[in-house]
């Protein structure tokens, strides 16, 4: 997914810049290709001065072509390696300008800079139509609508069996990275499960996770409501115990006073 986000991201930024990136391209390539005519035709003049001459000579005499001097004609070994690698530079440099013109294109666009741009590379690199994505989505739901039933209905085991489900899938995220590395022509149109589990990691183990959160939220708010009940009883309690220790003695007094 990584590549492919990457692929379409620079397919879109070369659509749209690529007059200027063609402008500055062409420019860059006629001033090395006049400079690298120059340094041939400087060159050429050098090793064909000699031939020139004798060619013009043999011309006017009708006469056959003398043998040529190769030493004279370069000179010795050092001007001929020179002039070499002066040709070799230039080429290089020519080849070298379209490298650079496109370094400076993208230098600073290489890939999505904000979070939006994140999500939209993202999300344009998956096949929403697919069945496997519909099924990883209903998944997601199904989680979701078990979870809010037993939080509903206070079905604690119910609560504590979806829990350990959500937990076990989210445990088995990097086998199931690999295995659909590995079989992801059984079931996708193209290969979700990179090494890094991006795709996995954000379609798959992020959700299970928020609704573990989730559900860990919900079992706390319900453990402090009924702690609170809880405190709230036994306070009623020993308010009653007091009020019983408070009338006992009255009454003894009544009675007392009755008798006499």
């Amino acid at each position: 997914i990584d590549q492919k986000v990457h692929h379409r991201f620079l397919n879109s930024i070369f659509l749209r810049n690529r007059d200027t990136m063609a402008t500055k391209l062409w420019e860059s390539m006629v001033q090395q290709a006049d400079q690298f005519v120059e340094a041939v035709e400087e060159v050429t003049s050098v090793l064909f001065k000699s031939t020139s001459d004798t060619h013009s000579e043999g011309a006017e005499k009708a006469s056959p072509i003398p043998d040529i001097d190769v030493s004279e004609i370069f000179g010795n070994d050092a001007t001929a390696d020179a002039s070499a690698e002066a040709a070799e530079q230039h080429g290089s440099s020519l080849m070298g300008a379209a490298d650079n013109v496109l370094r400076d294109a993208f230098a600073g666009s290489v890939g999505p800079q904000t979070f939006r741009e994140h999500i939209a590379a993202f999300s344009s690199a998956i096949n929403w139509g697919e069945p496997f994505i519909r099924c990883l989505l209903a998944l997601h739901v199904v989680m979701i609508l078990l979870a809010v039933i037993f939080s509903r209905k206070k079905i604690f085991g119910g609560q504590v069996a979806t829990f350990g489900l959500l937990a076990t899938l989210v445990w088995r995220t990097e086998w199931l990275n690999t295995y659909g590395a590995a079989h992801w022509r059984d079931f996708a149109t193209q290969n979700y499960f990179d090494k890094g589990g991006v795709f996995v990691g954000v379609m798959y183990a992020a959700p299970l996770m928020l609704i573990c959160l989730c559900m860990i939220i919900d079992m706390v708010h319900e453990a402090s409501g009924l702690l609170v009940q809880v405190k709230r009883l036994e306070i009623k309690k020993k308010e009653q115990k007091n009020m019983n220790g408070t009338e006992n003695p009255k009454k003894v007094k009544r009675r007392s006073k009755k008798e006499d």
